[in-house]
């Protein structure tokens, strides 16, 4: 009984046949304007890719396959099938003008070699063969002995019958690879969500901070950049504030807060300010930092400070080695 069934882009074919025949040889050929089926496989169930008893694999160029199946090939007694799947299985997506169904014809006969025992005045197969050179319309026999001998050939009736193949493939023929896919899957929607948290988290720390008690009447400007070291612990949740140092004055106490109460300081982080002041300080020759002791984590570790003079494109920049811890304070010279 042969079993047709087509799905998006490959037809598979079942044929049973009967074990205890002789031989059996099944010719296909591809009726189609495309590559033919590149595998071929036996089995007592629909095969698998994975089980099979036999696996025949088809050149490109070749259009008719001959599977030839000698006495004695299983030793199991019942129905077998033969599994022909199309080269473009699991290709991918379906390409324009690519054909999608194809037409098989299907020939199937068994037939037997024997010799006449005289003795016994029956027809007997012992010593006798038939070989692979065979056709449906010559037999070709191969005896170890010197009698008179005969060939007989009949054709299998196939009886067409369609079934479903949404499971041929199924997934649990293959536990490790399926149980692979979803920890890749998995993984990757956890790594998508963090990193999408993350740049929303960088959206909002983006941006330059002009310091709230800034006017629009200062003529000087300058450009604070204030870096957190990478160690744990190293941001701080307390207000931060400062005092710049010229060598022609000084100026006011300046808190580094935000109107849109966006995060700073924080681990591994580059805040940056612009603070004005009425009238120019001369060179900056020192900088007053300092912190509130507020919140879970007040202590802070400020690896680098960058004073840049907007006006003049001066900078000054200095590496700090030691942390802002409670009742500190931190005085650098950056020059």
């Amino acid at each position: 009984m042969c079993f047709i069934n087509t799905a998006i882009h490959h037809t598979i074919v079942f044929i049973k046949l009967s074990e205890n025949l002789g031989s059996q040889k099944l010719v296909n050929s591809a009726r189609r304007r495309t590559k033919i089926p590149r595998l071929a496989s036996v089995y007592l169930q629909p095969p698998l890719p994975s089980s099979h008893k036999f696996k025949f694999d088809l050149d490109i160029d070749q259009t008719v396959l001959d599977l030839f199946l000698p006495a004695g090939t299983f030793n199991e007694t019942g129905m077998y099938y033969i599994g022909i799947v199309d080269s473009a299985f699991n290709a991918g997506r379906i390409r324009p003008g690519e054909v999608t169904h194809y037409n098989y014809t299907l020939q199937l006969w068994w037939g037997q070699c024997l010799y006449w025992h005289v003795a016994k005045e029956m027809w007997l197969p012992d010593g006798c063969s038939i070989t692979p050179m065979s056709t449906i319309a010559v037999t070709r026999c191969s005896c170890n002995h010197l009698t008179a001998y005969g060939g007989t050939v009949e054709l299998i009736p196939n009886k067409l019958s369609f079934a479903d193949i949404e499971g041929f493939f199924r997934p649990n023929e293959n536990p490790v690879t399926l149980s692979l896919l979803c920890v890749v899957i998995t993984v990757y929607c956890i790594l998508l969500n963090y990193c999408r948290q993350a740049d929303r988290h960088d959206n909002q720390k983006g941006g330059i901070v002009y310091l709230l008690d800034n006017t629009p009447m200062d003529q000087q400007k300058y450009e604070i950049t204030m870096e957190t070291g990478c160690w744990r612990h190293a941001g701080t949740t307390s207000k931060i504030s400062l005092i710049l140092h010229g060598e022609e004055g000084m100026s006011e106490t300046r808190e580094l807060i935000s109107e849109d109460d966006r995060p700073m300081f924080e681990r591994n982080s580059r805040d940056k300010f612009i603070l004005t002041l009425p009238d120019s300080i001369g060179k900056i020759w020192k900088v007053q930092i300092w912190h509130n002791n507020f919140g879970p984590s007040p202590s802070w570790y400020l690896s680098r400070v960058i004073v840049r003079d907007l006006n003049t494109e001066n900078s000054g920049s200095q590496e700090l080695a030691n942390s802002a811890g409670r009742n500190s304070k931190i005085q650098k010279l950056c020059t």
